[in-house]
């Protein structure tokens, strides 16, 4: 049962971070576009 709830708890966890890493890399994207818009 100890193994269930730590593996539960590493794929929510991971969960989170990828969320978070794809919201960081949206932003950078939408950064890096703009300035390319105003470079062209």
């Amino acid at each position: 049962m100890v193994g269930y709830s730590v593996r539960l708890c590493a794929i929510v966890s991971a969960g989170v971070f990828a969320v978070s890493f794809l919201r960081e890399f949206r932003g950078m994207a939408s950064e890096v576009c703009r300035e390319v818009g105003r470079a062209l």
